[in-house]
Parts: C-alpha cells; structure tokens; sequence
C-alpha cells in the first residue's frame, strides 16, 4: 500500500486527533495492557549483568489473567538459563518462571502464551498506568482488520530502558498511532512515516518521542510483544501483536491475535 492510497482526510483527521486529548488517551491505551519484560543474567564475578528486554502483553479472556510474548523472547531466557541458572524473568516488577507457567508455544507464529492465573499480577506495576491492565475483550476473536484501518500500538523500546538502581530497571515506553499498509494471511504490516507523527504528550514513563527528538530512534527492539488495538463502535478491540520490527525499512510487523484461543492455546499452523 503506498502513501498515495492512504485517504489525505483520513490522515488529516488522524493528526488531530494526536495532536489532543483523545491522542494522549490512544498513546495510553496500548500501554495500560502492556508491561516491559526482563532477562536479567547476573554477571561474572564483578561485571555488570546482561539485561535483555522486550514486551508481555496483558489479557484475560474470562478464566484468569494471561500473559502474551514472542517465542523468540522466551528462547532468549533459554539461553541465558543454560549459561547461568540465575537468571531471572521479570513481568514488571513480577518475578516468575515462564517455562513453569507456559500455557502454549507456537515457533511458527513465535507466540508463547503464560498462565498468570496463580501469580500476584498487582506486583507487575508501581501502580501507574503502564501494566495496570488486563484486557478483556467484549467478544473473541476480534473482527478482521484491512489495509487503511488506523491502529494504536505501544511497547518499551529496549534504548530507552535505563538502571534506575543496582536493583532497579526502567524501561521508557513508546506507543504511536498509525495506518495498517498491508495484510495477509497470517500477519499485517504498519509502515512508520516518522514526517506525519505527531506528539501528544512527554513525560517519564510515557515517551511517543525520544526527549531528544523520537524520530530519530530506528531501533525499537524491545517492541515486541506489544499489543495492537483498533478503536470500533463503542470500544476498542484488541487485533494483534508485534512480533517484528524492521529498522531498515521502518516496517512493523504484527500476529493477529484471532490465533489464540480463549483458553490460551494457540494455532499449531498458518494454513
């Protein structure tokens, strides 16, 4: 889908709708149902640790809450596990064994979904907004999406995560509000067009833009899995999940979230 097939109204209307109130609640929205994941691997001796990061999106379908990532992450956590056993997997400021709590894994779809049902869930955030939320969708699954439709994201984009503290990660979030450019199948693209995006607010934990200029931040690694939602009717549904962004092309790639069953399993295949 090129620039040129997007509705310049649409677009417009788009921007000022961001430029307001109504964009800083669209930014908010994706990250209420979102928290930073960390792998934390002590380090040897006196070095510092390696620290790892990406996105749990947050959800509750009816039988408890649930907590949505890639397969990729949870490979990360692999890895870091086999080279030292105390390594460790927070959700926030939640500390857990996603291995333990594993609900399903799709490698195909890198999706991992994770049982938070016996978990203290009120340990994931300070108790601000970010990660206050499990969604609960009105109806599952979610309607369709096409090429046009705009959409809300957000994440915690790992070059904005700092140590608050010997003990204390922050991780800066990023959410932005853009058109669907392609669909298919088993996915959907947004590609980013940094020269419309629009600020709505700037503050500490809730960074559209970087303090030195957002648009110029092209590695959001640690996006992934943020969650995707489309304003419909009377509320917002819930329509995907990052699972890939590439910075060479400002591409975002997302799974849709029709995969994933109510109970947490997930397709075994894209066909």
């Amino acid at each position: 889908m090129s620039d040129d097939s997007l509705d310049p109204e649409r677009v417009r209307r788009a921007k000022e709708l961001a430029a307001g109130p109504q964009g800083e609640a669209m930014a908010k929205l994706p990250l209420r149902y979102a928290a930073a994941a960390f792998i934390v691997q002590p380090g040897v001796d006196s070095s510092e640790p390696i620290v790892r990061n990406g996105t749990v999106s947050l959800v509750d379908f009816g039988s408890g809450p649930i907590g949505v990532t890639c397969s990729h992450v949870l490979d990360e956590y692999r890895q870091r596990l086999d080279e030292n056993e105390q390594t460790v997997f927070l959700i926030g400021n939640l500390q857990l064994d996603p291995l333990e709590a594993l609900i399903y894994e799709s490698k195909e779809l890198d999706l991992v979904t994770i049982d938070l049902r016996r978990k203290k869930t009120d340990q994931i955030t300070n108790g601000g907004e970010i990660g206050s939320n499990f969604y609960r969708p009105q109806y599952w699954p979610p309607r369709n999406i096409a090429e046009g439709d705009f959409v809300a994201l957000g994440g915690f984009p790992g070059k904005w995560r700092i140590q608050a503290s010997p003990r204390e990660l922050d991780s800066g979030t990023f959410s932005v509000y853009t058109p669907v450019t392609s669909v298919r199948h088993d996915y959907f693209v947004c590609q980013f067009e940094r020269g419309d995006w629009v600020e709505s607010l700037r503050s500490h934990y809730l960074r559209p833009f970087d303090t030195e200029g957002g648009t110029d931040l092209h590695d959001l690694g640690g996006l992934s899995v943020g969650p995707v939602f489309i304003f419909r009717d009377v509320y917002w549904e819930f329509v995907g999940i990052i699972y890939q962004f590439s910075p060479q092309f400002d591409l975002l790639y997302a799974r849709p979230t029709r995969f994933i069953s109510e109970s947490g399993s997930i397709l075994a295949t894209l066909t």
